[in-house]
């Protein structure tokens, strides 16, 4: 009994990071908010902005499902291996991290080049 008494929290924990392991489709994004999750979905509009770079999936601002956001300190990087992200529109694009609600709108900050795809 005291052995299942700790299997059990663990096993629950190791079948959410298991659930988690496969993409999620932008429209689906808001079932992972404050979690790690990849969000994969159309990009419908880029904006650049003096601190951030924001690829909306799914739809324009302010009907969009979900924001990726690449911040000014990061987008050299993204740029590098990306090019230019408004050449991103029209293509699906996927992002690892963490889902977080901004403003009443859906984010994901991927910090690194190989927590983002575009095809």
């Amino acid at each position: 009994m005291r052995l299942l008494k700790f299997a059990l929290p663990l096993l629950s924990t190791a079948l959410c990071f298991t659930a988690n392991a496969s993409p999620v489709e932008s429209f689906d994004a808001h079932n992972f908010v404050d979690n790690v999750a990849t969000i994969c979905g159309s990009v419908a509009q880029v904006v650049k902005q003096p601190k951030r770079t924001i690829l909306n999936l799914g739809g324009a601002y302010p009907s969009e499902h979900i924001a990726i956001v690449i911040w000014a300190p990061e987008l050299p990087q993204f740029e590098k291996q990306f090019g230019n992200l408004y050449a991103a529109k029209g293509k699906r694009a996927c992002a690892n991290g963490r889902v977080v609600v901004y403003k009443h709108h859906l984010q994901v900050a991927p910090k690194t080049t190989d927590k983002l795809t575009i095809r």
